[in-house]
C-alpha cells in the first residue's frame, strides 16, 4: 500500500471518531435530567397499587378456601347422611327379613324331626303293613325328607345363615338359652353337653339361640 492512500484512510478513520464524539456529547447534553422525587413518587404509587392488588388477592382467596372448607363440611356430612341411610335401609331390610328366616328355621326343625322319625321307623310298623314294598317306600319317603331338609338349608344359607355349634363350649348367653343341666365329672364344668334345639347365626349376629343343657351339679341360675 502506497503512502498517499495510507494517509487518506487515516484521515477518513479521525473524521469518523471526531464526528461520533461530537454526537455523542452532544446527545448527553441534550438528555433530561433525572427527575428523583417524581421517580420515587411513581415508585411508592406502585407500591401501594400492589400492596393494594396482594390485598384484593388474599381477600378473594380467603373466600375461595372458605366456600372449599364449606364444600368440603358439606360433602362430609353428605357422606355420614348417606352412611346413616344405609344403615337404615339395612335395619329395615334385617327386620323384615327375620320372621321370614325363622319361619323358615321352623320348617328346617319340623323336616329334620320328621326325618329323625322315619330313620327310628321299622317297615314291619303298621304303617307299611299294607304295602308289599314296605322298604322301598320307607327309602322313598326318607329320600324325599332329606332333599326337602337340604333344599330348606341352601335357602338359609343363600341368606347367610349357618348353624351355631355349641357340643363342648363353655356356655355363652349371648348366643345359648340354658334350659337344664346335667353333671359329667370328666367334663369341664360350665360346658354345653347336650343341644337340645339348633341355634343359628345371620351373617354376625343372632338369628336364634341355641337351647342346651349345661355341665353343672345341681340348681342355680343359667345365665
Amino acid at each position: 500500500m502506497d503512502e498517499a492512500r495510507k494517509n487518506e484512510l487515516t484521515s477518513r478513520f479521525r473524521a469518523f471518531l471526531e464526528a461520533d464524539s461530537d454526537h455523542s456529547s452532544s446527545a448527553v447534553l441534550a438528555a433530561p435530567p433525572i427527575d428523583l422525587f417524581r421517580f420515587f413518587a411513581e415508585l411508592t404509587a406502585l407500591k401501594k397499587e400492589v400492596q393494594l392488588e396482594s390485598r384484593q388477592f388474599k381477600t378473594a382467596f380467603e373466600g375461595i378456601r372458605e366456600v372449599f372448607t364449606t364444600l368440603e363440611r358439606t360433602n362430609l356430612q353428605l357422606g355420614e347422611d348417606l352412611k346413616a341411610e344405609r344403615q337404615r335401609g339395612k335395619e329395615i331390610l334385617e327386620a323384615g327379613f327375620r320372621p321370614v328366616l325363622l319361619d323358615l328355621l321352623d320348617i328346617h326343625d319340623r323336616l329334620a324331626a320328621g326325618l329323625n322319625a322315619l330313620q327310628n321307623l321299622e317297615p314291619a310298623s303298621f304303617l307299611f303293613r299294607w304295602c308289599g314294598k314296605e322298604k322301598a317306600a320307607l327309602a322313598a319317603i326318607r329320600q324325599g325328607q332329606e332333599m326337602t331338609l337340604r333344599r330348606v338349608l341352601e335357602i338359609l344359607a343363600g341368606y347367610e345363615v349357618r348353624s351355631m355349634t355349641v357340643m363342648g363350649r363353655p356356655f355363652d348367653p349371648k348366643s345359648m338359652r340354658a334350659v337344664g343341666c346335667l353333671w359329667y365329672q370328666d367334663r369341664q364344668p360350665g360346658t354345653v353337653v347336650e343341644e337340645i334345639k339348633n341355634g343359628f347365626w345371620w351373617r354376625e349376629a343372632v338369628l336364634r339361640p341355641a337351647e342346651v343343657k349345661i355341665n353343672r351339679e345341681s340348681g342355680g341360675n343359667y345365665d
